[in-house]
């Protein structure tokens, strides 16, 4: 059994395309479709015995998968190396090229408004937070964005100078946030969604840290310490 996303159209309405789960989520499939026979042809395959990370293509406007403005090039992202990429292939036909790569992850890929670049939020920074940055359509050098301490999600607007954000932290909620499209620009703050009570609360904020797993991968975790509260240590339960 398997899960189809709605298909992608090209402008010009040569191509559709489609992402295909399995049931299970131990596979998935980018299938370009024939819109005269619903014939497919599998664009790239992606398994792993224990689970396919959905990359979110489920409708139109979703991010991480769609055409580039030539309207024959595919993008999408795979964690097939270990770590969630963006990736392009031809919509004819031929082998993917990655767009991305290394020890952190894209977790958003959308197209700019003038469809010339791309808009990004990647790990790369640290693999406690998301940073928003712009990247060429064929890849290369990343330009970032945000830089306050966090996790941040953004949008363009239409003429490409303002970026609007939503931005948080360990311990604050999500607020919309608005600064000028440019590397460490200030944000200002456009939303605030808490209440005076909740704000004069001395919530506490971890320590972002990271430990060794048993195969040697470190994994990063936030600790909370019993410091925080104001209470000693106990040998026994160090956190």
């Amino acid at each position: 059994a398997v899960r189809w996303a709605l298909p992608l159209l090209s402008r010009d309405g040569r191509y559709a395309i489609a992402s295909v789960e399995a049931a299970d989520n131990k596979d998935r499939w980018i299938v370009a479709v024939d819109p005269q026979t619903g014939g497919t042809r599998v664009l790239h395959h992606e398994h792993d015995d224990a689970w396919v990370r959905d990359m979110g293509a489920g409708s139109y406007g979703a991010a991480n998968f769609g055409f580039l403005p030539d309207d024959h090039t595919v993008f999408f992202t795979s964690e097939h190396t270990g770590w969630m990429h963006l990736y392009a292939v031809d919509a004819g036909g031929g082998a993917p090229r990655a767009l991305t790569s290394g020890a952190w992850e894209v977790s958003e890929a959308v197209l700019a408004p003038s469809k010339q670049r791309f808009l990004l939020v990647t790990t790369e920074a640290h693999p406690g937070e998301r940073h928003v940055y712009t990247m060429p359509l064929s890849g290369g050098p990343r330009t970032r964005l945000t830089t306050a301490v966090g996790s941040h999600a953004g949008l363009l607007s239409p003429d490409e100078r303002t970026l609007a954000v939503v931005h948080s932290t360990s311990n604050r909620p999500p607020e919309a946030f608005l600064a000028d499209a440019r590397p460490g620009a200030p944000m200002t703050r456009v939303t605030t969604s808490t209440t005076a009570e909740w704000r004069s609360y001395p919530w506490l904020e971890p320590k972002l840290v990271t430990f060794p797993a048993r195969d040697g991968a470190r994994v990063p975790a936030r600790l909370f310490l019993p410091e925080m509260l104001g209470k000693p240590r106990d040998p026994r339960r160090p956190a």
